[in-house]
């Protein structure tokens, strides 16, 4: 069994464990016997919301969520537009068929979603432990269809807030995007998609050279002059905003829709619940790659050096080796 490997910085200056929330993405599964799953392995109090949304609440880890990843039905929007067109789902007993109906097709077509709170390092077995029980119930991840692109979400805990630290990691991550999508094989199907683009040229050759050495506040004001979507394999918005302010909201898109926390946002995994073999722990182990990176120096240095030389020829841009120099450099990461 794939274990959940411990990063290099595994406390807080506080002394606290680091902490890393999961969002889940499947289907085959419904909903009912979703949240089942996860009561009876989290323990806690069962609650539903309503038909599309669960929560788990006072469980030993804290409160999760299990929903239809769907607005229109876990926000029971589709009620709204009943509403104006003059439909009352109660008067005319509508509500349980329909709700019915929808879910039959959302466990097929619309993503489920469990989403964590936030659990410390030492923790993180219980969501392979709920992988393991929608596995046996026949859970469908990102390659059982076309349709499907399915994806696991990682948020840890920053391990340090300051500037350099940030810095380190985003370019740590910016080195390994490439060879991150070739090892861990990330669909087709969620790579055309909107979701988890890399970041612009213009972006990461700034944070490249040499003598890029921004505060946190400037820093912030780079990352969303350039990068001003949260649709990025790595969202570093939720992060700099719980960090910077508010006033950053201004400067990009669907404001509303962050959620600050000073936490990383990684979205690029697939999800591979269909098969297994998969652990949610290889994912984990991949991204821990990228802080051990970020906390060597001198690595980090040669890997930036040679993505300078890469990116200033041409000709090695046309041969499209840099998964393999990455490779070479990081084998003992």
């Amino acid at each position: 069994m794939t274990e959940f490997i411990m990063p290099p910085v595994r406390y807080g200056s506080d002394g606290h464990e680091r902490r890393v929330g999961y969002e889940i993405e499947y289907a085959g599964v419904d909903i009912d016997a979703s949240a089942d799953i996860v009561h009876r392995l989290a323990g806690g109090t069962l609650e539903k919301c309503n038909p599309f949304h669960y929560e788990i609440r006072d469980s030993a880890y804290g409160r999760f969520s299990v929903e239809i990843d769907a607005s229109l039905l876990h926000e029971q929007e589709y009620e709204k537009y009943l509403d104006r067109t003059g439909i009352d789902l109660d008067q005319l007993d509508l509500r349980a068929p329909l709700e019915k109906l929808l879910r039959s097709v959302a466990t097929i077509m619309v993503p489920h979603e469990i989403v964590t709170p936030p659990l410390a390092l030492s923790d993180m077995h219980v969501i392979d432990d709920i992988r393991a029980e929608l596995v046996k119930a026949e859970a469908r991840g990102t390659r059982e269809s076309v349709l499907y692109g399915f994806g696991v979400h990682l948020n840890p805990e920053l391990p340090d807030t300051g500037a350099t630290s940030l810095l380190a990691h985003l370019r740590a991550y910016c080195l390994l995007y490439d060879w991150i999508c070739r090892h861990s094989k990330i669909d087709w199907s969620r790579r055309v998609g909107p979701y988890i683009n890399r970041y612009p040229d213009d972006y990461i050759d700034l944070i490249m050279q040499v003598d890029y050495a921004p505060n946190r506040s400037q820093l912030a004001d780079d990352y969303v002059r350039l990068v001003p979507s949260r649709n990025h394999a790595l969202d570093m918005l939720p992060a700099l905003v719980a960090l910077e302010g508010d006033r950053l909201l201004t400067k990009v898109k669907e404001p509303a829709l962050i959620k600050p926390r000073p936490a990383f946002h990684y979205r690029l995994p697939n999800c591979l619940i269909g098969d297994p073999d998969w652990r949610v722990a290889d994912e984990w182990n991949t991204w821990v790659r990228v802080e051990k990176l970020a906390a060597n120096a001198a690595l980090l240095e040669e890997l930036m050096q040679a993505y300078r030389r890469y990116r200033g020829s041409w000709f090695t841009q046309l041969r499209g080796d840099w998964p393999e120099q990455v490779d070479a450099i990081i084998s003992d990461l």
